[in-house]
């Protein structure tokens, strides 16, 4: 089973670059309408599967190597810290 992972930043984290990973691509992409995007300010980036192949979104450089570094690099947050009903 592949591994999605949804970038994000959000003014109230300076914008820094956030990852959240999911194990099914259905609640990356609701989590993507909740209203932490729609009415809470999080600007989503861009959608990896497994790390390595984007699924959706406009990083700022299209390579393996930057898709790599944003996994190292990205503030890890679980969505379910969120409290959604995805």
């Amino acid at each position: 089973m592949p591994l999605i992972s949804v970038f994000y930043s959000t003014a109230e984290r300076g914008h820094i670059q956030t990852r959240s990973d999911f194990v099914e691509r259905d609640k990356a992409e609701k989590f993507l309408e909740s209203s932490l995007f729609v009415l809470g300010g999080h600007r989503f980036e861009f959608m990896l599967e497994d790390g390595r192949q984007l699924l959706k979104g406009t990083p700022m450089v299209k390579s393996l190597k930057y898709y790599r570094e944003s996994m190292l690099y990205a503030l890890d947050i679980p969505y379910s810290r969120y409290g959604l009903d995805l």
